[in-house]
């Protein structure tokens, strides 16, 4: 990737290393054409601190930041509670460790779909509606479980489709992240919401432990978790309705 993937032609323009850019805006256009000597910029608000940082807790930027690591905390906290501890909770459940596993399997598998299809979406309508829409649904169908098939077959119809969402959702996020910082800051903003992420991953296992420790069965863990997701749909809309007013 090092050597095949150049860097996008803004932040070339930011940092100012205009050699590669008519190179680059050519193969995307075929008819373009630039004098000797043309120079590319990129423009920058006059307010915009210098540091990657600074830009990330400045104004403008603060709220986007610390609302996409809510959002993404909570999204990745959830989705490794149920992928890390479904196996479990199927089995206390009342189902085996086979059908267990492939729940579990069935969940995981519809993501790829889920990206596409909710990626085609964010393409046409507002993404930040389209994931606001989709945590929201998410949260239905977990507070739903206690409602759900209690056969086989109709549970990993409900996780295939809660996948569905799940992974697509995420996906998402991830795609939304970039194109909400500015191309300085870029880099050092998906990479902090990803930090606060991982925190979600030490918490997955710790909570499910301690709700598994207090007793609770499928539908009492999966209406807790319905919480954290209504919690990441409040702050893509929070970032969504800041984004408006600017």
């Amino acid at each position: 990737m090092l050597i095949l993937l150049p860097e996008s032609v803004a932040l070339l323009a930011v940092r100012n290393r205009q050699a590669g850019i008519p190179e680059m805006l050519q193969k995307i256009d075929l008819h373009a054409s630039f004098r000797s000597g043309t120079t590319f910029w990129l423009p920058v608000a006059p307010d915009q601190p210098k540091g990657s940082f600074a830009v990330l807790l400045s104004k403008r930027y603060a709220l986007t930041t610390v609302m996409l690591c809510i959002a993404c905390f909570m999204g990745v906290l959830v989705t490794y509670i149920i992928a890390g501890w479904l196996p479990v909770i199927t089995k206390e459940a009342g189902f085996g460790l086979g059908e267990g596993a492939i729940i579990t399997a069935l969940f995981t598998l519809a993501g790829p779909a889920g990206s596409i299809c909710l990626g085609a979406a964010m393409d046409r309508m507002s993404p930040r509606k389209i994931l606001v829409a989709t945590f929201l649904i998410l949260a239905g169908f977990l507070a739903s479980v206690g409602m759900a098939p209690k056969s086989f077959g109709g549970l990993c119809l409900f996780m295939l489709t809660l996948g569905f969402f799940f992974h697509g959702t995420m996906t998402g996020l991830q795609a939304l992240s970039p194109q909400s910082f500015p191309t300085s800051a870029r880099a050092t903003g998906v990479s902090c919401m990803h930090a606060v992420g991982r925190l979600g991953v030490i918490g997955s296992g710790m909570l499910g432990a301690v709700m598994l420790g207090w007793g609770w069965g499928l539908a009492q863990i999966f209406l807790a978790l319905a919480v954290p997701m209504m919690i990441g749909a409040l702050a893509i809309a929070i970032m969504g309705s800041r984004a408006d007013e600017k």
